[in-house]
């Protein structure tokens, strides 16, 4: 699925557009709160989806080479969280949705089951 696809899908806030946001294919999605667990991934360019609005979160995916950060329950992102993002050209992205409904509706997405109301 493209960046595109999840936006739309989860009615997205795009905070930060990286450079590669139209060329990117996640594959694989890591769900956390806890960055120690994301550290141990050995998924290749992972979503990370997350409540935690924090610097400490892009710095994490920015380790596991993540191909973007997925903040749910409409969070409010601070300015330096965009900054950084910006500084590390890692999209980033807001949606309101919970953490659960936003599993269920990418996970669609990856079966190429399209949208369904979760």
């Amino acid at each position: 699925m493209r960046w595109t696809d999840i936006v739309r899908e989860l009615e997205g806030d795009v905070i930060y557009r990286g450079t590669d946001f139209d060329q990117t294919e996640v594959r694989n999605i890591i769900v956390s709160d806890l960055m120690s667990d994301v550290l141990t991934t050995d998924a290749l360019g992972p979503l990370l989806v997350t409540a935690l609005a924090s610097e400490q979160t892009l710095r994490t995916a920015d380790l596991v080479d993540a191909a973007g950060v997925l903040v749910v329950r409409g969070k409010h992102l601070p300015d330096t969280m965009k900054r950084l993002a910006q500084e590390l050209d890692l999209t980033l992205v807001r949606t309101r949705f919970s953490q659960f409904h936003t599993c269920l509706r990418l996970g669609r997405l990856l079966e190429g089951g399209g949208a369904r109301n979760a």
